[in-house]
């Protein structure tokens, strides 16, 4: 890892105390280490699969940003309501498939959980 490299990733992770971060690289990883003292267990996941989740929150963010906005034009009543029906059903949509995403990553993740101390009975 270079020198420009290290000091990128501790500019970008800055808001973390001191003694909470670490950066190594073995032959094959390069490995982030952001637990402190007290963490008694960690996980370690792939960075692809940290941004999957990033990305879903910022998804699910997004849509109730979305549903909020279609609130407000209904209450203050600047929707015709063959519009409101319409967009009930869009958003009602929109909804469903989150849930179904967010319960498939969900799953996935107490799996994960249920190898560590924090885990839940969980069906294989």
């Amino acid at each position: 890892m270079s020198s420009n490299d290290y000091k990128t990733k501790l500019e970008a992770l800055s808001n973390l105390s001191n003694n909470a971060l670490s950066i190594g690289q073995t032959s094959q990883h390069e490995i982030i280490d952001t637990t402190t003292d007290n963490d008694r267990e960690v996980v370690v996941i792939s960075a692809h699969d940290l941004s999957d989740i990033a990305c879903d929150i910022e998804g699910v963010v997004t849509v109730l940003n979305d549903i909020g906005h279609l609130l407000a034009l209904v209450h203050y009543a600047k929707m015709q309501p063959h519009t409101i029906v319409t967009m009930s059903r869009l958003t009602n949509d929109a909804v469903n498939t989150w849930i179904n995403l967010l319960n498939a990553r969900l799953e996935k993740t107490n799996q994960t959980l249920a190898l560590t101390r924090y885990g839940k009975d969980v069906a294989w």
